[in-house]
């Protein structure tokens, strides 16, 4: 993109404490739910950060191939511990 520069730092910037931020949600949340949601961010950010670069492609690469692998292993980790909880008769 032809941006401004500080326009361009600031994104920079920005997008890079959000992706310090999502690393660390990824590390310090052990909620099934909201650590893959982190790691949904760190990726949709670092195809930010392609997007940037001028590299549309991979940005969409990026989008349509690692987010979407994350929300099929997302699924299938919530079908499993659903299947073991009822298994564990719980309810």
């Amino acid at each position: 993109m032809d941006l401004p520069g500080s326009i361009h730092d600031f994104l920079l910037v920005s997008l890079g404490l959000v992706l310090i931020l999502g690393g660390l949600g990824v590390v310090l949340l052990t909620n099934p739910i909201y650590s893959p949601f982190s790691v949904g961010l760190v990726l949709v950010c670092i195809s930010l950060f392609y997007i940037l670069s001028n590299s549309h492609f991979v940005a969409a690469a990026q989008l349509l191939i690692y987010v979407g692998a994350i929300n099929v292993l997302r699924y299938y980790k919530f079908r499993r511990i659903t299947h073991c909880v009822e298994k564990l008769d719980i309810y």
